[in-house]
């Protein structure tokens, strides 16, 4: 099986080829972990596709790699973004293309071009939370002066609860857009499956449970 990941970040083994003066962030491990036991699987061809700031196509270490632009929030894609898509499904011909999340308009945006592509059968989103959910929830017993209340910091920032829960409202619609367009989702809980049924009824649910980053398996309990 030829498998396409779409994520936000890269992959360690990436980033060191690229930038290897940078101090790689310990974060994404989980990712690190399941793409080596898709790797390990002889069978299967893997592919990762992240955003960049050069659009480059490169091969390290049983994996191929290719840079997309950084779709920002409330921001719609392109022709040059469509057609950079285009290229990387055309060259690298996957059987699945399995994104990560869909908390953010880079992801939203993602599906929509995959649907535009006439891929969107071929394409699985992996939930990792629902943004459009947790502005319900974000203000749950907190009084007004507390919700409406900034530091200095805050000020500047533009980030107290508030407005974060109002910027959630916004990626909340475009997440909404997306599932509504996509045909399946991977989830892990009963309010996953919900959540997503509530906003598309004809979803095609598929259980996964997360892989854990491989210290918990490799360390002394």
């Amino acid at each position: 099986m030829r498998i396409l990941w779409l994520a936000r970040q890269p992959l360690p083994r990436i980033i060191k080829i690229l930038e290897p003066n940078a101090e790689i962030q310990p974060t994404g491990g989980w990712l690190v972990g399941l793409s080596k036991e898709i790797i390990n699987n002889k069978s299967d061809s893997f592919a990762y596709c992240f955003p960049y700031a050069k659009e480059l196509d490169g091969f390290v270490e049983d994996t191929k790699y290719y840079t997309v632009r950084l779709i920002k929030d409330g921001e719609q894609y392109t022709e040059g973004d469509l057609k950079r898509l285009s290229h990387i499904i055309d060259d690298f011909n996957p059987d699945i293309i399995h994104l990560f999340g869909t908390e953010h308009s880079h992801q939203s945006q993602l599906v929509h071009m995959v649907e535009k592509l006439g891929m969107i059968d071929k394409l699985v989103i992996w939930i990792q939370g629902l943004v459009s959910a947790y502005p319900l929830h974000y203000n749950a017993g907190l009084s007004e002066h507390v919700v409406r209340a900034r530091t200095i910091k805050e000020w500047i920032k533009r980030n107290n609860i508030n407005d974060m829960r109002n910027r959630m409202i916004k990626r909340g619609k475009e997440e909404i857009e997306c599932l509504k367009v996509a045909k399946h989702v991977f989830v892990r809980t009963d309010w996953d499956e919900a959540a997503c049924k509530a906003i598309n009824p004809d979803l095609e649910i598929h259980f996964c449970n997360e892989t854990l980053r491989s210290s918990f398996y490799d360390k002394p309990k």
